[in-house]
């Protein structure tokens, strides 16, 4: 275990907080890997529901954590970290949104200021060229800015019809979000340009990415921080993770290896 290269997340009187960065070993912790991965498809399919009733509408998180604890069988702690990481990724998503429809309405003002200039100097020289005022050099240039005005052309209407998309979705507050990455997704039109066989391992492949995190919250009042994970200092210097899953009591079982 290594700490990051980071400054800290926050400092309180008496305490340091430092992001730290875990590699877990199957040799020395395989309960606790097993333990993550019996719950990762569970908690990525609960997370994408999540998102998607914050995406329609829902406001009412703490509905959606009972929802998620009936429909999942998670348990109280995850589903409420599983509703608020998904509020808190939904909001970055607009946020997002705003900056990138902003960032493009000043780039379709600069394009079009480009045409208009453009297009007065794609008219006077084809006036001189009809005049036959142009040498080789000049009709060569001129003929890149004709490419040039077309291409504008074609793009600026691209432009704004994509930012009448952007500006509906902000209003409506919908995030277009691909979980598992869009490019990943797409990859599966193109199986060999992507180096895969099959469709098979392709959705393998996919699969993997999207249920690749899980976010356990912590709470001031819990013990150790957190419900879910913790993290001790042995006397002989390693270290102890202990994982508890993120089902419901009944299917739970508490997982602790040492990490050195």
């Amino acid at each position: 275990m290594r700490t990051m290269d980071m400054p800290p997340v926050y400092e309180q009187p008496g305490s340091l907080v430092l992001p730290l960065e875990i590699r877990l070993d199957k040799r020395l912790c395989p309960e606790v890997i097993d333990c993550i991965d019996d719950g990762l498809s569970v908690y990525s399919s609960a997370y994408r529901y999540a998102f998607s009733r914050i995406d329609h509408g829902q406001r009412n998180l703490n509905q959606l954590t009972k929802d998620l604890q009936y429909k999942y069988g998670l348990k109280s702690r995850a589903a409420n970290s599983i509703a608020r990481d998904a509020k808190a990724r939904h909001q970055a998503g607009l946020e997002l949104a705003r900056v990138q429809a902003k960032n493009l309405r000043a780039s379709i003002l600069r394009k079009k200021k480009r045409l208009k200039k453009l297009r007065k100097t794609v008219e006077e020289k084809s006036r001189e060229g009809a005049a036959g005022r142009l040498g080789h050099h000049e009709l060569s240039h001129y003929r890149r800015q004709k490419h040039d005005l077309w291409r504008l052309g074609q793009l600026i209407p691209r432009l704004e019809a994509k930012l009448k998309r952007w500006k509906k979705d902000i209003e409506n507050r919908h995030v277009r979000l691909c979980f598992g990455t869009k490019k990943l997704f797409k990859a599966q039109y193109h199986l060999e340009e992507n180096g895969l066989s099959c469709h098979e391992g392709w959705k393998e492949l996919f699969v993997r990415s999207r249920d690749r995190m899980m976010y356990l919250c912590g709470k001031n009042d819990e013990k150790n921080g957190n419900q879910l994970c913790h993290l001790f200092r042995m006397e002989d210097g390693s270290w102890m993770i202990g994982i508890l899953s993120v089902l419901k009591p009944e299917k739970d079982r508490t997982r602790s290896s040492p990490v050195r």
